[in-house]
């Protein structure tokens, strides 16, 4: 009899741009992986995603009707969309959740107040973000995590493509940009490509500016990049917002605001050496060092000149830097194979599959179980 079953989507009509969806295949590859390495204890629930009809599978039937922890019944909150996978121990139905959304809202706590829900792990969400996530939701739900340590839990996957059906044809693509950039004349110098809030956007332009090796990328698909990652010598990270860290893609609102981008992924796969400001949090794996990993600006430095001269101030910044650094080619590569070092430890599709397969492991004893 098996001991877990991964619920998890195929890729259906619901959320918008789901056909593009990466981690539905990420999905599928954690799901064969898992299963060859415990044939006997693990199986799957694998369910069609359709909003238009309101299907569900079979975990979140059984949530509906079941009360949270303050004895409520969930109503209508709760969804299994494309972007959740959960894995549950069908003999005590205690279950884990993992999940790419960007928002932390009523989907996600209507799994995190279920009695049976172990952990809920979240991409794009800085350990800082999480605790306060889980605090304030905590206090709004009249909720306690059982083994004293946080629900909500950060879980990092990289921005990979799917190449040929195969996730891990995408580590096989970095691998070759990464020989690539071993022979290629490295002439674009100072680079980034990103997001539109207003004042990164005011940064950049600053920055393009006053620096002439400066260059905004824009619009890049994988074809494009594949051609162009080998030809960077450094590349430039920058965010909005000083104060209010997390994993989050984009600076929506206090609870999302972030300082980690998937450029940051980019440039760790590619091994090109950037210039970001100091990063405050802990990735996965707490393993994401100044001056070993990216090139740092340290974050008072950037607070304080974004107060005093707004977005030019950090412009020059980041000009600075890259003068200081531009032309110590020792560094430069000393960073580079850092970053691929890590990048293959951590943030490969191969590696996230084996981290997550670890923290089933851990949260159900399978070794043991199986």
């Amino acid at each position: 009899m098996a001991l877990l079953k991964i619920h998890r989507p195929v890729l259906g009509n619901g959320l918008t741009s789901a056909d593009m969806r990466y981690i539905i295949d990420w999905m599928e590859m954690f799901s064969t992986t898992i299963k060859s390495r415990y044939p006997n204890a693990v199986t799957e629930d694998v369910y069609e995603h359709r909003i238009d009809n309101h299907q569900r599978n079979d975990i979140c039937n059984r949530l509906l009707s079941a009360p949270t922890y303050d004895g409520r019944i969930g109503g209508n909150l709760i969804s299994f969309i494309d972007c959740f996978f959960i894995v549950e121990n069908t003999q005590t139905q205690d279950f884990v959740v993992f999940t790419v959304d960007e928002r932390h809202h009523a989907l996600s706590c209507h799994y995190m107040f279920s009695k049976h829900c172990k952990a809920i792990y979240r991409a794009h969400y800085a350990p800082c973000q999480i605790k306060w996530i889980d605090t304030v939701s905590s206090e709004r739900m009249c909720a306690s995590s059982f083994d004293g340590a946080h629900i909500v839990r950060p879980w990092m996957f990289p921005h990979y493509q799917t190449l040929n059906g195969n996730v891990f044809d995408s580590d096989a693509w970095f691998r070759t940009v990464q020989e690539q950039r071993k022979t290629s004349q490295k002439t674009i110098l100072f680079s980034f490509g990103g997001s539109g809030i207003d004042a990164y956007r005011h940064t950049m332009r600053n920055l393009e500016s006053i620096c002439p090796d400066f260059t905004i990328i824009r619009g890049l698909d994988y074809a494009d990049y594949q051609k162009l990652l080998p030809t960077i010598k450094i590349g430039a990270s920058i965010w909005a917002d000083w104060n209010c860290q997390s994993l989050d893609l984009e600076n929506r609102n206090p609870v999302q605001n972030g300082e980690w981008c998937y450029r940051d992924m980019e440039y760790l796969s590619s091994g090109i050496p950037f210039i970001r400001q100091e990063y405050e949090d802990s990735v996965w794996g707490g393993s994401y060092i100044p001056n070993v990993h990216y090139i740092s600006i340290p974050i008072g430095t950037v607070k304080d000149a974004f107060k005093k001269h707004g977005t030019m101030g950090v412009a020059e910044l980041y000009k600075l830097r890259y003068e200081e650094v531009k032309d110590d080619t020792d560094f430069l590569e000393f960073v580079s194979a850092n970053q691929i070092a890590l990048w293959d430890e951590w943030f490969s599709a191969n590696a996230t599959i084996n981290k997550t397969i670890e923290v089933v492991e851990q949260a159900f004893d399978l070794k043991n179980l199986a």
